[in-house]
C-alpha cells in the first residue's frame, strides 16, 4: 500500500473498530457506545476525505536516479556589466561556453567573414521559435556572402541539440554559455527565476574587426512581431554589406583598383 493512503487506512479502521464498539456495547455502558459513536461519525469521513486526496491530490516531485535537480537561480556575475545590449562600435566579448554543435566558429582574427550574426537565444524564448524558420532563411541567402552566423545559449546541450533539429540549423551553436557571457554582452537578466532562463534574447552584427555593428535591442525578448525582428535584420545585413562593397571589399576580398 503506498504511503500516501496510509493515514486513510488507519482512519477508516479506527471508525470501523468505533463502530462494531457501538454497535455490541450494551446499555451498561452507555458512555463507551456514545464516545464509540462519536469516534465513528469523525473517523470514517476522515479516512474517506484521506483516500480521495491520495487518490487525485498530485504526487509530490521526486528527482528520479541520474535525473538532475531542478536548476537554480542563477546569480550575476560580479564586476560591472552592460545593463543593456553593447553599443556599435564596442568589441565583442570572448564566448566562454561547455561546448559547441555544428562545429566551431573561426577564431579571432582567421580568415573573418565580411559579418557575423551573434544570435543570443533561449529555448523557452516564443520569438526564438517563431524566427528559427526564417533566420535559416537568412542564414542561406547570405553564406556565400562572407556573412557568418553563431548561435549562444545557456541551455543544456540536449535541450540545444532538440532545437537544433527541429529547425535544421546549419551553422555553430554554442550551449551552456555562463553568465560571464551573457553579463558581457549585455544580455544577463538578473530577474530571471532559474537558471537557463538568465539570457535577453538578442541579434549582433558584428564586423570583421569584432567590433558590434548592431543589435535588435532584444526585440524577440520584447515579444516584437518575428516577421518585423528578421526584416530589421536583414535590412542591416544589406545595408552593411553596401558600406562593405563601396569600400573595395567584395565576397571577402580586396578588389583591384
Amino acid at each position: 500500500m503506498e504511503l500516501r493512503l496510509l493515514p486513510a487506512a488507519i482512519a477508516i479502521v479506527v471508525g470501523v473498530a468505533a463502530l462494531v464498539t457501538w454497535k455490541f456495547a450494551s446499555d451498561r455502558t452507555a458512555t463507551l457506545s456514545r464516545m464509540s459513536l462519536g469516534i465513528c461519525l469523525a473517523a470514517l469521513p476522515a479516512g474517506l476525505a484521506f483516500g480521495l486526496l491520495a487518490v487525485f491530490a498530485p504526487p509530490p516531485r521526486t528527482v528520479a536516479p541520474g535525473e538532475a535537480a531542478a536548476p537554480k537561480r542563477p546569480l550575476p556575475p560580479p564586476g560591472d556589466h552592460p545593463a543593456g545590449p553593447l553599443a556599435p562600435g564596442a568589441k565583442v566579448p570572448p564566448l566562454e561556453v561547455e561546448g559547441w554543435l555544428n562545429g566551431t566558429p573561426s577564431p579571432p582574427g582567421v580568415n573573418p567573414p565580411r559579418l557575423t550574426l551573434v544570435d543570443l537565444w533561449s529555448d523557452w524564448c516564443p520569438g526564438c521559435r517563431a524566427t528559427a524558420p526564417g533566420l535559416v532563411e537568412v542564414y542561406h541567402k547570405y553564406k556565400d556572402r562572407q556573412v557568418a552566423f553563431v548561435s549562444v545559449t545557456s541551455m543544456t546541450r540536449l535541450a540545444t541539440e532538440n532545437f537544433v533539429r527541429s529547425f535544421a540549423v546549419p551553422w555553430p551553436c554554442a550551449y551552456r554559455a555562463t553568465s560571464l557571457t551573457l553579463a558581457r554582452f549585455g544580455a544577463f537578466n538578473p530577474d530571471s527565476a532559474m537558471r537557463e532562463y538568465e539570457v535577453k534574447v538578442t541579434f549582433y552584427l558584428v564586423v570583421a574587426d569584432e567590433r558590434v555593428l548592431w543589435n535588435d535591442g532584444s526585440a524577440r525578448h520584447r515579444h516584437q512581431s518575428p516577421d518585423l525582428v528578421l526584416q530589421e535584420l536583414e535590412d542591416q545585413i544589406e545595408r552593411a554589406l553596401a558600406v562593405s562593397s563601396s569600400n573595395g571589399v567584395k565576397d571577402g576580398k580586396q578588389s583591384s583598383k
